[in-house]
């Protein structure tokens, strides 16, 4: 049995992934540290500008149904592997990419 195009096409894109994840030093990121870095990304690249921690829990996403101690706990995570940063002082709640 041959695999489908769609799998086969699917497996590639996991092995790139990984292999990118390895030249970032990314070991794992969880579906939640995903979810919120997929939603700073498209906001700052779709409306040029930060994403503040309303926009997250606004949001018509799933990051909305994250419980607010695991957002800031992924907010952390991805600011220590440096793929976002905390923008402003510390008592802002803004973040853009890194």
């Amino acid at each position: 049995m041959v695999a489908s195009k769609e799998i086969v096409e699917y497996i590639d894109l996991i092995r790139s992934l990984d292999s990118l994840n390895i030249r970032l030093g990314i070991k794992h990121l969880t579906a939640s540290e995903t979810a919120i870095l997929l939603a700073i990304a498209n906001n700052e690249l779709t409306n040029n500008s930060h994403t503040s921690l309303a926009d997250l829990t606004l949001s018509k996403t799933d990051i909305r149904l994250i419980p607010r101690a695991t957002l800031f706990r992924c907010l952390r995570t991805l600011t220590e592997k440096s793929l976002i940063k905390h923008v402003g002082n510390n008592r802002s709640g803004e973040y853009c990419l890194a």
